[in-house]
């Protein structure tokens, strides 16, 4: 699984000058799936590449030039969101992987190449747990389920 932080900064003046903050709020289960639907479509079409190393400290940093393996979002790559959790369709595997090492971590991208969030990669614990972390060169990549988590909480 994968989940995407969010935080919302507002205010609101009246005429005694408090300001209204969202600190504490909690979104609607309308919010909540519409928020998730949103991400979820940026990778429509879009790739699941998985990388050796240390991962950048934010998704817009360069990623190596070679991912151990690259699988392919359905476009739509998600199904509808329910209860903030989104459900991707069938990823297409990567048949023969094109480096080997022990991945780490991951990026998913749009179909045009955009960083849209990055997770851990391991056998347990992580963002995206896999059967075996190493990969070798010509092996088949699989992923059978992958989702992205929406939180309610706003801070």
């Amino acid at each position: 699984m994968c989940g995407a932080g969010f935080s919302m900064r507002g205010s609101c003046s009246t005429i005694c000058g408090h300001k209204i903050t969202m600190k504490h709020a909690r979104l609607s289960l309308h919010a909540l799936n519409t928020k998730a639907d949103a991400l979820a479509s940026l990778l429509d079409g879009g790739f699941l590449d998985l990388y050796a190393g240390s991962r950048p400290t934010t998704p817009e940093a360069a990623a190596p030039a070679t991912a151990l393996a690259r699988l392919h979002f359905a476009d739509p790559a998600f199904a509808p969101a329910d209860a903030g959790v989104s459900e991707a369709h069938p990823l297409r595997a990567e048949d023969a992987a094109p480096a080997a090492g022990h991945a780490t971590w991951f990026r998913c991208v749009t179909a045009d190449g955009r960083a849209v969030v990055d997770g851990s990669v391991g056998t347990n614990d992580a963002d995206l747990v896999l059967s075996t972390a190493t990969i070798l060169v010509g092996t088949r990549v699989t992923v059978d389920r992958f989702e992205l988590v929406e939180s309610a909480d706003v801070s």
